[in-house]
């Protein structure tokens, strides 16, 4: 029978919950119930627990002792870049040799290798973009110092005389 992640986390871990003080199989149970949908209430009526809450404790608990710490991600990216070091040492000798026949297909996994360790590292990553939002303030100095540039500001600051004007029709 195939066990699920959880389950098989869950019995790997031999430990009984420490605040409920539950057996491993009453936890696995709650988790595989709560993995399928079940409510808390569920969870506690068919495992004959005292409340919903209860239940919560339990699955919450068990999902936290089945976690591995060597699973933390900056061990598994370690890990993973070993391995990858490990794997690039063993083709770029082939992929370098001139005289082989499948250096091609070599250089290929070596390339292959290199670009899984660039994206594990993020040193494919784009380049960090830093938007820059200035405040009204600082967006009047710069128009000020641009429209110096082009040929004066200083029409801008007076007033401008108002001329009241009509508009008449020649045919009348």
């Amino acid at each position: 029978m195939g066990d699920t992640l959880e389950q098989k986390a869950l019995r790997e871990s031999s430990q009984e919950l420490e605040v409920t003080k539950v057996p491993q199989s009453r936890a696995l149970s709650c988790v595989a119930l709560r993995i399928a949908g079940a409510s808390f209430s569920a969870i506690a009526e068919v495992n004959e627990l005292g409340s919903p809450a209860i239940a919560r404790q339990i699955v919450e608990e068990a999902l936290a002792a089945s976690v591995d710490e060597n699973k933390d991600i900056a061990k598994l990216r370690a890990l993973h870049s070993l391995r990858l070091d490990r794997l690039l040492q063993s083709v770029m000798p082939q992929a370098v040799d001139k005289k082989n026949v499948k250096r091609l297909d070599y250089l290929r996994a070596a390339l292959s290798i290199i670009d899984r360790q660039a994206k594990l590292h993020g040193t494919d990553a784009p380049q960090r973009l830093e938007v820059y939002t200035p405040d009204n303030q600082r967006k009047e100095e710069w128009l000020r110092r641009a429209l110096e540039e082009i040929g004066g500001i200083k029409g801008l600051e007076e007033e401008a005389d108002i001329i009241d004007a009509e508009v008449v029709d020649g045919d009348e």
